[in-house]
């Protein structure tokens, strides 16, 4: 990936830091996003030739001037899992620790400095480089809200209906945590209830009951037996997902001396690009057929693998590194409105929802670099 002078880049680095530290600051627990989005909404306003629109606590921000380019469509939520003792951040050197730092608002800093870059640069013929003429697309950045929750509660449901300018991108690269390395694809995800059931009876006379209990075990060996299934897109082995599945809860009984009438399990399933969710609840049925009853509670579809996209496979030269993306992310989302999208972002994917959640401030110093690329024909 190129660099531009060490000067420029302390410069950068310092400036991005700076920006974590205030994202950080203020607290955006999923559901909770307003106080950040009105934060971040009145300083987006502020700048000159950034026309933005906000429709509940997400943002839409655009560059009018370049209309008519291909869109490409910048994103990262603003929110994040609940605070573990890790507000407020703090800085130790290259590092930003704190909530939400590599999951993923160092990525929310780095399009924020390069939508303000851009704009700058329409307004002054020039910026760090960021000369307008130089710019191959139309990028829109896109600050949403929910994404940490169940599916059909992200803020993006709220930016399709509300935007139509959605509708027109090419397009779009979500910058969660990958260490700048560009993420293709993304297994869908998928939680089922599954309900054994059984019938109660004083646990000294067991044999007047059913243990729903111990009839869920020949489930439980089913599911444990199952064997890890990986799948590579064609032509493309050194993408690979492993499609697993597990049992993620368990509950059952109402007393100690009481036969249990009931167990109930939570099924994850995390499934490749290859399955429609049709085809994974399939897969469920057949698994608990003859055993239990089974209730889908909230299913994310998986991610396309957007090779033969022409800004894929921009971004990934770019980059130098691609993989697949063993998650669920927006990219799934992106892919069911019919969007090729990726993830790639200046987070660590590793340090995403732990205590000790840090972000690097060289990492966002790259990623800046990378995308100031991927939107221009500049080489650095």
């Amino acid at each position: 990936m190129g660099t531009t002078t060490t000067i420029e880049d302390a410069a950068l680095g310092e400036e991005l830091a700076t920006r974590l530290l205030a994202l950080t600051a203020i607290p955006s627990v999923s559901r909770n996003e307003k106080a950040l989005c009105d934060w971040l909404e009145a300083r987006l306003r502020a700048v000159a030739g950034v026309a933005v629109q906000r429709t509940g606590d997400n943002l839409i921000a655009t560059l009018p001037a370049l209309a008519g380019r291909p869109r490409v469509v910048l994103c990262g939520h603003l929110d994040t899992v609940p605070e573990n003792q890790n507000l407020p951040p703090r800085r130790e050197g290259d590092l930003i620790h704190g909530l939400g730092t590599s999951d993923l608002k160092s990525g929310l800093a780095v399009l924020w400095k390069l939508l303000e870059e851009l704009a700058s640069g329409l307004a002054a013929g020039r910026t760090a480089g960021l000369d307008p003429a130089r710019l191959v697309c139309d990028p829109a950045f896109v600050f949403y809200a929910r994404e940490e929750i169940a599916f059909a509660e992200s803020g993006l449901l709220e930016v399709a209906r509300d935007w139509p300018g959605l509708q027109e991108a090419k397009f779009a690269v979500c910058v969660e945590p990958t260490s700048n390395a560009v993420e293709l694809g993304c297994l869908g995800t998928m939680h089922a209830e599954l309900t054994v059931r059984g019938k109660a009876a004083h646990a000294a006379r067991p044999w007047l009951g059913v243990n729903a209990i111990h009839a869920a075990l020949p489930l439980l060996q089913r599911v444990a037996a199952r064997a890890e299934r990986r799948w590579s897109p064609p032509g493309r082995s050194e993408i690979e997902y492993r499609e697993v599945m597990s049992i993620t809860g368990i509950r059952g009984g109402k007393a100690k001396n009481v036969v249990p009438d009931e167990c109930v399990m939570n099924l994850n399933f995390r499934f490749a690009p290859d399955r429609t969710p049709d085809d994974a609840r399939a897969q469920v049925n057949a698994l608990a057929e003859g055993i239990a009853e089974v209730a889908f509670k909230d299913l994310a579809p998986a991610g396309r693998v957007a090779s033969g996209n022409p800004w894929c496979d921009r971004l990934v030269a770019l980059a130098g590194v691609a993989r697949a993306k063993q998650a669920w992310t927006d990219v799934g989302r992106f892919t069911a409105m019919g969007l090729d999208a990726v993830s790639c972002g200046p987070g660590a994917p590793e340090l995403a929802h732990q205590q000790a959640e840090h972000a690097s401030i060289r990492k966002m110093v790259e990623s800046l670099h990378l995308f100031r690329r991927l939107v221009t024909n500049r080489t650095n």
